[in-house]
């Protein structure tokens, strides 16, 4: 829980997330489609970051 932008740090300083093939991912169904979207496009880049500076296995 909490803000995206906090959530998106925690996850991409995380060695387990940085190694992972997968994250899932839950949000509310109460919360608006758009704010969703913005939401996992948000986190989808940074992670996305991650993974490309991320040594090779």
């Amino acid at each position: 829980m909490g803000e995206p932008d906090r959530i998106v740090e925690r996850l991409a300083a995380d060695e387990a997330v940085k190694a992972a093939d997968t994250l899932p991912f839950t949000v509310s169904n109460q919360l608006k489609v758009a704010w969703c979207v913005k939401r996992f496009a948000a986190v989808q880049a940074v992670m996305a970051e991650v993974k490309a500076s991320a040594p090779a296995a």
